[in-house]
Parts: C-alpha cells; sequence; structure tokens
C-alpha cells in the first residue's frame, strides 16, 4: 500500500485446492469468495488457514481500526453447473482441456460448478479423441450421453429416449398408413355413391320418358279411332 505495508489476497480455503476441471461443488460455490486486506499503520500479517478464520476476517468491522481496509469479493456469479448423465456404456468428454474417458464403462454423474466460458467438449468415443459436440459454458447446461441413439447424436442435451423414439416413429407411421387407408375407402365410397345416385337419376330418367312415349301413343290411338268412327 502507500505506506509500504504488505496487501494480502486470501482466498476462501474450501478454493485452496480448486480446478476448474474438476469444479466446485453447490455448497462450494457460496464460498467463492476472496479478501484483500491492507493496515496503513502496520503489516496485517492475517493468519488465514480455515474456513473459521476466514469468516472472522470477513466479518470484521474496520471502524474499529481505522487504519485497517478490507474488500470482500465473491465471484460465486461466475460459476455454472454443468450436469453429465450416462445412460449406458461409453462416451467422454473435456472441460478445459482436461478428459474425462469412459473406456468402455459407464461415465459417473457429473454435476460441478465450473467457470463462466469453461470450454465443453463432448465425444461418443469410450477415449476422447475429437468432439462431437462443443461449447462454452454460459448458463447450467446439462447432457445426456445415450449409446442406444445413432452415431452423432448419442449426447443430448433433451434426455430422448431413442428407443421409444423409434418406436414413436414407427407408430406413427402406422396411423398415417391407417389415416391414408381410411381417406381412399371414403372416397371410393364417395365415388360409388355418386354412381348409384346416377344410376338412379339414368333410371328415372327413363322411366319418365317411357311414361311420356306410352301417353303420346295412347292419345295417337284415340284419334285414330275418333277418325275410323
Amino acid at each position: 500500500n502507500r505506506q509500504g505495508y504488505p496487501r494480502y489476497f486470501v482466498v476462501h480455503p474450501a478454493l485452496s485446492n480448486f480446478t476448474n476441471a474438476s469444479g466446485l461443488s453447490r455448497s462450494d460455490v457460496t464460498n467463492a469468495r476472496f479478501l484483500l486486506i491492507s493496515d496503513l499503520a502496520q503489516d496485517a500479517s492475517p493468519v488465514i488457514t480455515n474456513a473459521t478464520q476466514f469468516e472472522t476476517w470477513w466479518t470484521t468491522d474496520e471502524g474499529m481500526t481505522p487504519s485497517l481496509h478490507i474488500y470482500r469479493g465473491n465471484v460465486g456469479r461466475f460459476f455454472y453447473q454443468l450436469t453429465v448423465t450416462a445412460k449406458g456404456a461409453g462416451g467422454s468428454y473435456r472441460i478445459d482441456g482436461i478428459p474425462i474417458e469412459s473406456n468402455g464403462s459407464t461415465l459417473a454423474v457429473h454435476a460441478r460448478y465450473h467457470v463462466l466460458g469453461s470450454l465443453i467438449e463432448l465425444d461418443e468415443a469410450d477415449t476422447y479423441t475429437a468432439p462431437e459436440v462443443r461449447f462454452a459454458l454460459t448458463t447450467n447446461t446439462a447432457y445426456w450421453f445415450d449409446p442406444s441413439c445413432q452415431p452423432g447424436k448419442q449426447w443430448n442435451p433433451l434426455d430422448p429416449n431413442c428407443t421409444e423414439g423409434t418406436d414413436s416413429t414407427d407408430d406413427d407411421k402406422d396411423d398415417k398408413d391407417d389415416e391414408d387407408n381410411k381417406d381412399e375407402r371414403d372416397d371410393k365410397k364417395e365415388e360409388k355413391d355418386e354412381d348409384q345416385a346416377d344410376n338412379k337419376k339414368d333410371k328415372k330418367d327413363e322411366d319418365d320418358m317411357d311414361e311420356r312415349d306410352d301417353k303420346k301413343k295412347d292419345k295417337d290411338d284415340e284419334k285414330k279411332d275418333k277418325k275410323d268412327s
């Protein structure tokens, strides 16, 4: 500081072994805090090796020591959760370049918090080689690995059931076929009804014509009889 005494930067002891590849638990995120301690009158020499000592300094009232200055920072808002769940054997992934591989077994569930912008890469291979999915972590994100899905779609953020999806597709196709067959039957029935209606009309027209002819013939015969008499 301006008086020549050292400033001390102290991270909460819960984060002392933090690596972004392994991430933080939910409880550790609440402890993603740091202190910047400076005393203008003397060397503050803070001893902080555990959570209790950190909390003591965190809650210290500088008003009691005018020369003491403490800045408190919380970086928990810069962490987002990544959840990885495997629904079968296989798959691998990397977090900030550090691979986690199944080697043919089932990946353990991963539900940890990582720094904003962490590079996440998901590979369908048992040993990490090249990712099918790659993104920067900017919000809480979950991915499922399902070896029953077709290659290229085994990592998915929507947890699909690929087996049920196939059955559903088949059912939809069957329903579509049934619907098409019904439409075809309806069309044929409508065509048959129209033919029958046309036939009835033609028969009626023919009967009406015969009746008119009969009446005309009777009238002609009647006239002829009168003439002969």
